[in-house]
């Protein structure tokens, strides 16, 4: 996540930083769309460390959770990632093979836990609507990934990714661009 605080009286130092962001992703959204055989195959193949840094930091966290409950969760939650982590680097096939069978499960818990926050939001709160429509759209993707055949799934996974980073990329040029406006008309 890119800071948006001016670090200088014009506001364009930390606003060029996350245009300058904001192209580098777009660019490799470009080229990982272009191919996704190759983005899949390097997320399979850089999974064990976000898995093995995920846990660590799961367990990091976990004991500042408010609940008991949440403190035995975000543990376990930990673990699992650690373990999982290794396995994989232990054997990297593991990871291209049950890749798409760990995203679509991934995508379903993500969109009903989205879909859950959004029901459990106050009414009127703000981005309750976009929180709905990503728990349905995480959803639809993983009933795309699950009715794709086995061969077209490790394609869809690197078009998603590839799709994810240049949204990434957009949404930093946007706001980076807005903030600079709106610095430089204050």
């Amino acid at each position: 996540m890119v800071m948006m605080e001016s670090t200088d009286t014009g506001g364009t130092r930390t606003n060029g930083w996350a245009i300058a962001e904001g192209i580098l992703l777009v660019i490799l959204g470009f080229v990982a769309i272009a191919t996704p055989l190759v983005t899949s195959s390097l997320f399979a193949l850089l999974l064990p460390l976000v898995l093995i840094i995920a846990g660590i930091v799961q367990l990091v966290t976990a004991f500042r959770g408010p609940t008991v409950g949440r403190v035995i969760w975000h543990v376990i939650l930990g673990i699992v990632a650690i373990v999982a982590g290794i396995a994989v680097f232990a054997q990297p096939q593991i990871a291209i093979v049950s890749l798409p069978v760990l995203i679509i499960a991934w995508l379903i818990v993500d969109g009903f836990v989205r879909l859950g926050a959004a029901i459990a939001a106050p009414s009127g709160t703000q981005g309750r609507g976009w929180m709905t429509a990503s728990g349905i759209i995480a959803l639809l993707l993983a009933a795309l990934l699950w009715a794709a055949p086995l061969g077209q799934t490790l394609v869809l996974i690197g078009l998603f990714i590839g799709i994810d980073i240049l949204f990434a990329g957009i949404t930093l040029l946007t706001v980076g661009w807005a903030s600079g406006h709106r610095m430089a008309a204050v």
